[in-house]
């Protein structure tokens, strides 16, 4: 019986070997390991590594390459990972990584998809899979910049295309080579800034999210006015931003099963923000409008008697 090869005692040390043997692997440059190789990565001899790899092949979850006699990844694991994406319900995994955002940086959660070359915000959900929002300009938003700084060149240059540059503000990007430097600076950090170009005296940072295939399917981020959100604070509440995406990304699966269709996550646009007639220099008032005159009363006629 294989209880005699396992002592009860020494069930969980046994599992945390086998979780340590699947996780030996690692494309494209171990895609295959032989038995001495894994008995010395886990620090094994190669009589207990081989029955643990025993007993994982018989689960399917491991597998000997039919020519090369080494060991390698099997195919139920891929079913497993397929039933796995299958069971998600991806905007329930936004939730705890939000909620901890709120925590540590006291700033409420944003979150946002790209559409038709705007950021179209999460305002609210219905159920686990339908969410409604807002569409705001994508070029003059933190979160609407994360996105398309961190698409593949191809679908971000096509995201470019789509977007239309108008300005919110007197600090709104609108010249398509400072916006693409802009995009390039987020990518580099990490995260995308927004400082008064969509409103004067707000500011938000955004940080981009990917689903299993790792294509980048949405942003997480936090705003405030400018005076909550000093200069001081932009590294620190950047940082708790990037984490929080990261482990969005995470439950995602972000990257693990490139071969499956990507996550098309859609909001429901409830209304579109439209730009200004006029863009009003900050602190800058409208000129009261001149009153009109006031008509002189008529004077009354007398009555003949």
């Amino acid at each position: 019986m294989t209880e005699s090869r396992f002592p009860r005692a020494g069930r969980v040390r046994q599992l945390q070997y086998a979780l340590s043997v699947l996780d030996l692997f690692r494309p494209p440059d171990r895609t295959e390991l032989s038995l001495s190789a894994i008995a010395q990565e886990l620090g094994l001899s190669e009589e207990y590594a081989n029955k643990l790899l025993r007993h994982l092949e018989v689960a399917g979850v491991v597998e000997r390459g039919p020519v090369s006699g080494a060991w390698r990844l099997g195919i139920r694991l891929a079913e497993l990972g397929g039933y796995a994406i299958a069971s998600l319900h991806p905007w329930d995994e936004f939730r705890p990584p939000l909620a901890t955002l709120q925590e540590t940086t006291g700033f409420g959660g944003l979150i946002a998809v790209l559409s038709g070359g705007r950021a179209v915000f999460v305002d609210h959900f219905r159920g686990t899979d339908r969410a409604l929002g807002r569409a705001f300009p994508a070029h003059a938003t933190a979160l609407g910049k994360a996105i398309i700084a961190e698409m593949r060149s191809g679908a971000g240059d096509d995201a470019l295309a789509e977007l239309v540059l108008a300005p919110w503000t007197t600090r709104t990007i609108t010249d398509r080579d400072r916006l693409v430097a802009d995009l390039a600076g987020a990518k580099e950090r990490g995260y995308a800034l927004e400082d008064g170009e969509f409103h004067e005296d707000r500011r938000s940072i955004g940080a981009a999210v990917r689903d299993h295939t790792g294509t980048v399917v949405a942003a997480i981020g936090v705003g405030a006015p400018a005076s909550r959100l000093p200069d001081e604070m932009i590294d620190e509440v950047a940082r708790a931003v990037v984490a929080a995406a990261a482990e969005v990304s995470r439950r995602l699966g972000a990257g693990s099963l490139e071969a499956l269709p990507p996550w098309r996550p859609v909001v429901e646009v409830q209304s579109v923000m439209e730009p200004p007639l006029e863009v009003q220099p900050a602190g800058a008032s409208e000129a009261p409008s001149a009153k009109p005159a006031r008509r002189r009363p008529r004077a009354k006629g007398s009555s003949a008697k």
